[in-house]
């Protein structure tokens, strides 16, 4: 019991300590019509967390101090086997470590394609998360102080899948559409 709670209390500190996420697709993300199921956390025995069941992708801006910023941005894809997101070990640890070196991180809980029972693929949904959040850092780099420029990714295992499609299939801004982050530019920098 005791290895219980002090589980719980390293999981509850760590998440009393990450800033507040950001929805990619305020009113749902395409494909994820019906699916309602709260997204599942589980903490392992060093007290790291690993998400599942993500209906509604999201990114979590890590800032630096505005004395140390520089400008850059990554945006930090935990892996997982697209089954889940190791969110600590290759996301907030991550994030946290960009930030003390002047570096604007986003972290992106994107679809699991490979999760028991998914209905997502890696192409047509996790992929879309990837090239959103992309688009929604570009959006708001004036008020995260980040050039849209200097704007790269890094990923971890199947994380890095997706940072590897982002960077050999690079999109534009899509000129027509009515969603203003949608005409923003899905190009890694680096």
């Amino acid at each position: 019991m005791k290895s219980l709670l002090l589980t719980f209390v390293v999981a509850a500190s760590a998440l009393a300590a990450e800033p507040a996420f950001i929805p990619l697709w305020p009113r749902g993300a395409p494909g994820s019509d019906g699916k309602t199921a709260p997204e599942k956390v589980e903490t392992s025995k060093s007290g790291e967390r690993n998400v599942s069941s993500i209906h509604a992708p999201s990114i979590t801006p890590f800032l630096p101090a505005p004395d140390k910023a520089n400008g850059a941005a990554v945006l930090v894809i935990p892996g997982g086997g697209h089954s889940k997101l190791c969110i600590d070990h290759e996301g907030v640890n991550v994030a946290n470590w960009l930030t003390e070196h002047g570096i604007a991180a986003f972290m992106l809980k994107h679809r699991l394609a490979r999760e028991p029972g998914s209905t997502y693929t890696i192409a047509e949904h996790a992929f879309a998360d990837t090239q959103r959040a992309l688009r929604l850092i570009r959006s708001r780099a004036a008020e995260w102080h980040v050039d849209p420029a200097r704007l790269g990714a890094i990923g971890f295992s199947a994380g890095g899948e997706l940072v590897a499609l982002a960077a050999m299939k690079p999109a534009d801004g899509r000129v027509n559409s009515p969603d203003s982050i949608e005409l923003q530019s899905a190009r890694i920098a680096f």
